[in-house]
């Protein structure tokens, strides 16, 4: 009988000591690229209406095969179309779009997507066609370092295009000013 009681004690203790371990493998959102706008020693300038329109965001890869749910944007007030790609062929394929209204100055809001594949060590681009964005520059005018590796993502540039005609991810990149106003919510598999 004390046997019987000491072992179900000592498995009432394990259960309430060590919680399941399931749960510290449980897949984490990710979300980086909002990161640029934390760093220290940078000038953010924001733009809420430019005389131009352009098309802007980041090539990235992912370093783990995984799931986009969502897509984000962080901008001055306004409706825009936040746009994932599929980079890896010939050309850019637009893999998804989605409408996002930012009501509230200088909030993220996150609209959800269906599930995307993304597959490791492909290349991938996030971008937004915006007349509206924050410029982020280092205060000792040195470029940024690309790539970027925050979590399982490897951020490999920062893209953008002034005045862009077709629907096409943007082709110049540029490493000493970037805009990251757009993210997605990723999660590994």
């Amino acid at each position: 009988m004390l046997n019987k009681f000491l072992i179900l004690s000592c498995a009432l203790a394990s259960f309430i000591l060590f919680p399941s371990c399931e749960k510290e493998n449980d897949p984490k959102e990710e979300s980086p690229f909002f990161s640029f706008l934390d760093e220290t020693n940078v000038d953010i300038d924001t733009v809420p209406v430019s005389s131009q329109e352009w098309e802007y965001g980041f090539k990235f890869k992912v370093l783990k095969k995984g799931k986009v749910k969502r897509l984000g944007l962080k901008l001055p007030t306004g409706k825009f179309a936040v746009k994932l790609w599929d980079l890896s062929g010939p050309n850019p394929t637009l893999m998804a779009e989605k409408e996002i209204d930012s009501d509230t100055d200088h909030q993220a809001f996150f609209e959800n997507v269906p599930q995307i594949t993304l597959e490791a060590n492909k290349e991938f681009g996030l971008s937004i066609r915006a007349n509206s964005f924050y410029r982020i520059q280092k205060r000792d005018s040195t470029a940024f370092q690309f790539p970027r590796k925050i979590g399982n993502i490897s951020i490999e540039s920062f893209n953008e295009e002034a005045n862009p005609g077709t629907n096409e991810f943007p082709s110049q990149s540029n490493s000493f000013r970037v805009a990251p106003c757009v993210n997605v919510i990723f999660i590994t598999e």
